[in-house]
């Protein structure tokens, strides 16, 4: 589900994929905004993951950049154990 479906509504646990520099696109506010909606559904866990590296899905034609940097003020509103910030 996007986030913008899942305004509004509620979750035991909420799982946020690639929270990385690059996976993030419009100004810090507009970004901000959006990520707070998606973390603030969940009602008892919250899942952020990040990785250094992310290959381009196949038949992807687009810009992709493989290496990827973890969005550190993102992942500081969630509780953090062991994510090596790159």
């Amino acid at each position: 589900m996007s986030v913008h479906k899942s305004k509004g509504l509620e979750f035991q646990t909420v799982v946020g994929i690639g929270i990385e520099n690059q996976s993030f696109f419009n100004s810090a506010d507009v970004e901000r905004s959006v990520f707070f909606v998606m973390i603030s559904r969940a009602k008892e866990r919250l899942f952020l993951t990040c990785c250094r590296q992310r290959p381009r899905p196949p038949f992807y034609g687009k810009r992709w950049d493989e290496t990827r940097v973890a969005h550190r003020e993102f992942l500081t509103y969630g509780h953090i154990q062991d994510v090596p910030f790159g």
